[in-house]
Order: C-alpha cells, then sequence, then structure tokens
C-alpha cells in the first residue's frame, strides 16, 4: 500500500498521561495561592489571577509536550515545535547524526539525533534521543537508510 504525502509512517512523541498532568496542575495552582499567602496577597482577584497564569503557563507547557515531535512522512521529516513546522524532503536531507549533549544534567537526553539539511543547517530532531528511544543508534541509522532511499545524504 503506498502512503500519501501527509501520511506518517513514523512519528517520535513526548508522552504525558491525563492524570499525571492534572495533579501537576492542581500542584501548581495550590503552590501559587500559597506563595500568594506568604507574600501577603490579600486581593481575590490578584489570587485568582496568580492561578489562571500559572493553569496558563502550565497547560502551554503540557500542550508543547503533547504536540511536539519529529514526523517520518512519505514526502520527507517534518518537526513540530510549539507554534512552528519545520519540513525537509528527502532531497534536502544531507546527514542524520547523533551529538552529545555537553550539559544534559538530571533526566535530560544525553544524546540527540540532528538533521542537517543543503544549506548546513542542524536542526535536532525533537523527542529523537536516548531518553525517548531505547536503541537510539538502530533508529538512526534506520533514519539514515530511509532518507537515502528516498534520494537524500548527497
Amino acid at each position: 500500500m503506498t502512503s500519501g504525502p501527509g501520511e506518517t509512517q513514523r512519528a517520535y512523541r513526548g508522552r504525558i498521561s491525563l492524570h499525571w498532568a492534572t495533579a501537576v496542575l492542581l500542584w501548581i495552582v495550590i503552590a501559587v495561592c500559597s506563595y500568594a499567602e506568604v507574600l501577603g496577597v490579600e486581593s481575590v482577584w490578584l489570587r485568582v489571577l496568580l492561578g489562571m497564569l500559572s493553569t496558563a503557563s502550565l497547560s502551554w507547557m503540557l500542550l508543547f509536550i503533547q504536540r511536539a515531535g519529529t514526523f517520518v512522512r512519505a514526502d520527507g521529516i517534518a518537526v513540530r515545535g510549539a507554534l512552528a513546522v519545520r519540513k525537509w524532503a528527502w532531497r534536502d536531507i544531507r546527514d542524520l547524526r547523533i551529538e552529545a549533549i555537553a550539559d544534559a544534567r538530571g533526566s535530560a537526553p544525553r544524546h540527540t539525533a540532528f538533521l542537517y539539511d543543503a544549506v548546513g543547517r542542524r536542526s535536532a530532531l525533537i523527542h529523537v534521543n536516548d531518553r525517548t528511544l531505547t536503541n537510539l543508534h538502530a533508529e538512526v541509522e534506520a533514519l539514515r537508510t530511509l532518507v537515502a532511499g528516498h534520494g537524500g545524504l548527497r
């Protein structure tokens, strides 16, 4: 079966459960309200505003986690962030590399995949890293084979 140019063949995305997101959101609202109490904010409206701002901020972050990712499609590779989508046709991809992240701390990825395009720009492939994938090297090698099969990596 042939897939159309817009169909996703492979997707690398972050995962977050609704229960976890709700618990974090509730914790943030409680923390902000408690902080307002410590600061001596007496206005109920200001407390409500602080709660709404913290809710909006966290909702934006959760939306980014759910929306962002790298998508392999029939016409190339797309990297989607919170607002923008960058797309590369197969022929415009010159290299895919795994690179170490020098300042990685805690549970942050230590290695991530980068795409180099025809003009030499380096772009991170969101969620294609050693934290999201158990075998990053095999996955990137499979991507390199796929790109080469479509006329990229020249």
